[in-house]
């Protein structure tokens, strides 16, 4: 997909929903990448295809037993992230995992993948930041904590 070219057409942000192990998958399947780590696995190009392809499969894995987490950083994501039109390209989504961990809201590690699909499901727009980038940039708001503001 372009660098250019939104990764979703959603226009309204899920505000009620818990995420369950369907949602993940869904978002799994939408995003077949997808795995523990973000987009792809850009550091193991020096494994064969099949040495890839099996630890995606595990980095996959590995996600899908995330759910708790993915509800807490929707949780955050319900509460503080606010949207904005257009894709934010100040921060991406190893920025933003780091601020949800650094706010204590989640208690625990956030890897970037769980950000990325806890933003998925809660219907932010997202672009990755380049082709061999795990990261993804969304339609957020750029965040200070205790405020938020855009930089339209």
């Amino acid at each position: 997909m372009p660098k250019g070219t939104l990764r979703s057409k959603k226009a309204k942000i899920r505000r009620r929903n818990p995420m369950n192990k369907l949602d993940l998958e869904r978002v799994m399947a939408k995003e077949p990448t997808l795995n523990i780590i973000g987009f792809g696995l850009s550091n193991l190009k020096r494994y064969t295809p099949e040495e890839r392809k099996k630890e995606l499969a595990e980095r996959r894995e590995e996600l899908l037993r995330q759910i708790d987490v993915c509800n807490k950083v929707c949780d955050w994501l319900k509460e503080k992230a606010k949207e904005r039109a257009t894709i934010n390209r100040n921060m991406g989504s190893y920025g933003w995992k780091h601020v949800v961990e650094n706010e204590n809201e989640v208690g625990t590690y956030v890897a970037n993948g769980v950000f990325i699909a806890a933003a998925i499901h809660c219907g932010f727009k997202y672009q990755l930041v380049s082709p061999d980038s795990p990261n993804a940039y969304f339609n957020i708001c750029t965040y200070k904590p205790a405020k938020s503001y855009c930089l339209a």
